[in-house]
């Protein structure tokens, strides 16, 4: 039980009561100063670099299943400067990826919520911060289907390999001694120098919108010459040489996860012209042949509860709905590849998560990309596209159209991930939720 006189001392210690005490000015003076030196300083501002963005989800983890880098928990606490704790705060966390990147394409490793007094901790236990580990990825030259200048990035797990000689292209991504789940030409590996843009197979960067090399040659620009490769940090960075048809500098950056199958791949388009170029970033993955491609819409809902479209469905003039390599269901688009149908068909949609999936001899390949929906898209507003004809299942995401001026460059990042043992019975929503919800982090 407090006295009287222990009362009044706390009250004005913590500021509750400024006069009207029967205390000497001296013990009064004395009970304030103890109350400064106790009081806690207010965190200072800090708005150093553009990295705060409105908008960030409600949700928990900053880290999402397959994000690269060391689990990190972290606890903490709002409290005011008398140290009681301050229910209702709004809180914003935001995190760089294991590259010290900040996303500000999307809402990667960023969090919005209400502090509302020990939940704070619990929340924040839950968060997981990336840290890099690069020490444990090796890469190295070698020799690849004829290219002698090829390069494998690998971490014991998985593997990629990326050309030197000539794009750049991903070759490879897969499990040590694994299958390729990306699709090869054998009549065009090996080669380089040829006169007219090649296929060759694997992922590769490309411009939207899509406009036939008869016209101009900004998206088949010829890619058949020597690569200036660099490694940093546990990086390697693809950069080709200017593309003085168009004016254009493309580069590639692959991060490989020190650990599981996690990669980052990073796409930069430059300007060297001295005009004003409005383009999109177009990244196709070429997947090997006999699989299935499978891609999400947007979160579904009833009517007359959501009234209000939730995405566009792109076709193209060759595009058949009746061709049995369709599958629709509520929440998923599937596209099978079948090398004995030559037929194209292509489909686009948007989505903010957006996503696609290729289904191989019981392995997946998974990449994300994160869209703006403040943002416009070509081909109708397209985040992502699939293809397919006889040789190949292309998954594809687009960035939005944006205006560089001479010297500006745009990034585009995906992320992948490799699972393997994954078993689809059927390809309906129940069973895609199963095997794909774990995955995507949803």
């Amino acid at each position: 039980m407090l006295h009287r006189r222990e009362m009044l001392e706390n009250c004005i210690v913590k500021g509750l009561l400024i006069a009207g005490t029967p205390l000497a000015s001296g013990r009064l003076l004395a009970l304030w100063q103890s109350g400064q030196a106790a009081a806690k300083k207010p965190t200072p501002p800090d708005v150093r670099g553009p990295f705060f963005k409105k908008g960030a989800p409600y949700t928990s983890p900053l880290r999402k299943p397959g994000d690269p880098g060391f689990p990190l928990r972290v606890a903490r606490r709002v409290v005011n400067t008398r140290g009681e704790k301050v229910p209702g705060a709004r809180i914003d966390l935001w995190q760089t990826n294991h590259a010290g990147r900040y996303d500000l394409a999307g809402f990667a490793h960023r969090v919005h919520a209400a502090y509302n007094g020990n939940a704070m901790r619990v929340f924040l236990a839950l968060l997981s911060l990336a840290m890099s580990l690069s020490a444990a990825v090796t890469i190295e030259k070698i020799t690849y289907q004829g290219w002698p200048n090829a390069y494998r990035i690998a971490n014991g797990e998985v593997e990629l390999i990326v050309t030197g000689d000539v794009g750049p292209r991903i070759m490879r991504y897969g499990f040590r001694g694994g299958q390729n789940l990306f699709k090869e030409f054998s009549a065009q590996l090996g080669k380089s120098g040829e006169p007219t843009w090649q296929p060759r197979g694997g992922h590769r960067l490309w411009i939207a919108p899509e406009v036939a090399e008869h016209v101009s040659p900004i998206t088949y620009a010829i890619d058949n010459r020597p690569v200036r490769i660099e490694v940093k940090g546990g990086a390697l960075i693809a950069t080709p040489p200017l593309e003085k048809e168009v004016g254009l500098q493309k580069q590639i950056e692959v991060r490989l996860a020190a650990s599981g199958s996690a990669v980052e791949v990073i796409h930069r388009v430059t300007n060297r012209n001295v005009w004003t170029v409005e383009l999109s970033p177009w990244v196709l993955s070429m997947m090997a042949q006999g699989g299935v491609g499978i891609t999400g819409l947007p979160p579904r809902g009833t009517h007359p509860e959501m009234l209000a479209p939730s995405n566009p469905l792109i076709i193209w003039h060759f595009t058949h709905l009746s061709d049995p390599r369709w599958t629709f269901t509520k929440k998923y688009i599937m596209l099978r590849q079948d090398p004995q149908n030559a037929l194209p068909q292509k489909i686009g949609h948007f989505n903010r998560d957006t996503w696609g999936a290729y289904y191989l001899n019981g392995e997946l390949f998974l990449k994300r990309y994160q869209a703006d929906p403040a943002k416009t898209y070509p081909d109708m507003g397209a985040s992502y596209e699939t293809f397919t004809n006889g040789e190949t299942l292309e998954l594809e995401t687009l960035g939005p159209l944006t205006k560089l001026a001479p010297g500006e460059t745009v990034e585009h990042v995906e992320r992948w991930t490799l699972h393997r043992n994954v078993r689809l019975t059927t390809f309906d929503d129940e069973e895609l939720d199963r095997v794909l919800t774990p995955l995507l982090g949803r």
